[in-house]
C-alpha cells in the first residue's frame, strides 16, 4: 500500500517524491506559526518576529517584509477580509499585520494565548483565565472562567457563537449578548478545540493523549483513544466529514460520515521510523492531508487511499507548523530550528 513509505533503514524512505518540488529558507528561529491568508504567506518566529511574503509562488528573500513584533509571537489567526493576520505576543499585544504593523491591544501584564476571527469579524482572544471579547462594533467584553486558564478559542461557522476551552470541558457563549448559554462538562484539560465545519460536533485534545468529542443536538460525548503522544494538532476535511489529528507515527483520520465516529475505526496513512505526527493540515478542497513529523518529515496522503507520498525527507528537526496554499497546490511547512519549506505539487493525481 504505502510504495513511497518503506522502513527508514531503505533508501527509498529518504528519497524525495518525484510529485513534488521543494525550496527552503532558514529563517534561524523556531517557526511558531504559518498561516495562508488570501494566498499571502505568514511566518511568526520564535525571535520576536512576523515575515510576510506576498504570494506562495516563490520565497526569494527580496520579496518577504519583516515586522517585529516587539514579543514572542504566541498565537495568530487570519483575517482574510482584510489579508491580514491578528498575532498574540508574550508581552500582552494583539497586533495586526498586513501591509504593515499596527497594535489592537496593549494589555499591562499577561501573554495572549489564543486568538479566534468570526466569520463576521468579532474577536475573541485569552489572556490566563480571562476571555475578551471584541465585536464589530467595538465593544469589548470581559468573560472570566474560573475554572481555570483558557486553553483554546473557536467561534462557530456562522460567528454567532464562541466556543471556550478549559480545564473540565466547554463553555460555550452566545456572541451578540456575550452571555453563556451552554456548558460541556468532562474531567481533565482541554488543550484545544474546534468545531466541525456544520456546528455539529465540538472536539477537543486533553493532556491523557485522547481527542473528546461532543454531538451538541444529543449532548452525547465519546472519546478517541490510543495515541502515544499528546495530539497538538487535528483538522478537519476539506468536505467536513473526516478528522485527522497528529499524536501517532501514522495520520489517523477519523469518519463522521452517516453519523459520528463512535466504534469506526479511522483511516490511516504513512508511517516514519522512529517519528510522531505532530502537524496536519487538510488541503482546502481534495480528500489530501499533510503530515510533518518530529524528524522532520512531511508527507501527503490521500486518507481515503491509505497512500502518501514523501514531500520532506528526514532531517532530524521537528515540524512544528503547516499550512497550505490557497489554490492546494503548495504546502508550506516550518521547523524548530527555523527552516522554511515551500513544497510544490506538481499535480494532485499522484
Amino acid at each position: 500500500m504505502y510504495s513511497e513509505l518503506k522502513s527508514l533503514n531503505d533508501y527509498g524512505a529518504n528519497t524525495l517524491s518525484s510529485h513534488v518540488q521543494v525550496e527552503e529558507l532558514a529563517l534561524n528561529a523556531f517557526i511558531t506559526f504559518i498561516l495562508s491568508v488570501n494566498d499571502k504567506i505568514f511566518v511568526g518566529l520564535g525571535n520576536g518576529g512576523v515575515q510576510s511574503f506576498p504570494d506562495a509562488t516563490e520565497l526569494k528573500l527580496a520579496n518577504k517584509k519583516d515586522f517585529a513584533a516587539r514579543g514572542l509571537p504566541i498565537c495568530a489567526a487570519g483575517i482574510p477580509s482584510i489579508t491580514s493576520v491578528l498575532v498574540g505576543t508574550d508581552n500582552g499585544e494583539l497586533l495586526e499585520i498586513g501591509d504593515g504593523l499596527s497594535t489592537r491591544v496593549s494589555l499591562e501584564k499577561g501573554w495572549i494565548e489564543h486568538i479566534a476571527v468570526s466569520a463576521s469579524g468579532a474577536i475573541a482572544y485569552s489572556v490566563n483565565k480571562t476571555c475578551y471579547l471584541l465585536g464589530r462594533d467595538g465593544v469589548l467584553n470581559e468573560i472570566p472562567q474560573p475554572q481555570g486558564t483558557i486553553s483554546g478559542l473557536q467561534f462557530n461557522a456562522e460567528g454567532s457563537t464562541l466556543a471556550i476551552a478549559r480545564y473540565g470541558g466547554v463553555a460555550i457563549w452566545d456572541v451578540p449578548s456575550a452571555m453563556l448559554t451552554d456548558e460541556l462538562e468532562q474531567k481533565g484539560a482541554h488543550m484545544n478545540l474546534s468545531w466541525s465545519p456544520d456546528d455539529r460536533y465540538l472536539v477537543t485534545a486533553t493532556l491523557d493523549k485522547e481527542i473528546h468529542c461532543w454531538e451538541l443536538s444529543t449532548r452525547n460525548s465519546f472519546r478517541m483513544r490510543g495515541y502515544p503522544s499528546k495530539i497538538r494538532s487535528f483538522c478537519w476535511s476539506a468536505d467536513g466529514q473526516h478528522l485527522a489529528a497528529a499524536g501517532a507515527d501514522s495520520v489517523t483520520v477519523w469518519p463522521f460520515v452517516n453519523g459520528n465516529p463512535s466504534g469506526k475505526p479511522p483511516y490511516e496513512f504513512g508511517y516514519s521510523f522512529k517519528g510522531t505526527v505532530t502537524a496536519v493540515a487538510a488541503h482546502p478542497s481534495e480528500a489530501i492531508i499533510a503530515a510533518g513529523y518530529d524528524n522532520g518529515t512531511v508527507l501527503i496522503g490521500k486518507y481515503l487511499k491509505g497512500e502518501a507520498i514523501i514531500a520532506r525527507v528526514p532531517s532530524g528537526e521537528t515540524i512544528s507548523a503547516l499550512a497550505w496554499s490557497l489554490e492546494g497546490d503548495t504546502v508550506f511547512a516550518g521547523t524548530d530550528t527555523g527552516k522554511f519549506s515551500r513544497i510544490q505539487l506538481k499535480a494532485l493525481d499522484f
